[in-house]
């Protein structure tokens, strides 16, 4: 009888067990907890990006949207505190990044809403304008929008950049 409780509560431990490691690098492709979304972007982003996607095809310029804040500004890796600092923006994206033809950056897009208005995205907000004003990008931040004010602000973005690129050559 003792071996029989021993071989259950074995039973049991290796059950556990499997069920733990299944649970931790997945038993197969359909155990993972993962889904396709329907979208890259939130309903308003997109309706902004229908606005967009016209007015950057009439300026020649490429949208690149929800792209990390790290994969366009970045930190020498010899300074101080280099993963203090790379952390700061490994995690953070910008709704859409306007690039020339060789993809340089020309302007973030932030698309804000009422989550905008909370007081960690306030911070978050200040930090990453910030970072773009300390690297040289101008920022759009748009809340209420149509066609035209949309058109007017990045064409004066986007001519103030062409100048300050020139100055700088």
């Amino acid at each position: 009888m003792d071996s029989f409780v021993l071989i259950i509560v074995a039973l049991f431990i290796i059950a556990g067990l499997f069920k733990y490691l299944e649970i931790k690098y997945g038993k197969k492709e359909g155990k993972m907890p993962y889904f396709l979304s329907n979208s890259v972007f939130t309903k308003n982003e997109y309706n902004f990006y229908k606005i967009l996607k016209p007015i950057a095809d009439e300026r020649e310029v490429i949208i690149l949207p929800k792209i990390r804040i790290a994969d366009f500004v970045y930190c020498k890796k010899d300074i101080k505190n280099y993963w203090t600092w790379f952390n700061k923006i490994s995690k953070k994206h910008v709704d859409f990044l306007l690039c020339d033809k060789s993809l340089r950056p020309l302007l973030a897009i932030e698309v804000d809403d009422v989550s905008h208005d909370r007081l960690d995205r306030v911070e978050r907000d200040k930090f990453v304008e910030a970072v773009y004003k300390h690297i040289g990008l101008d920022v759009m931040r748009v809340r209420n929008y149509n066609v035209e004010s949309v058109r007017k602000e990045i064409y004066r973005h986007l001519k103030k950049e062409i100048i300050d690129y020139v100055n700088d050559i």
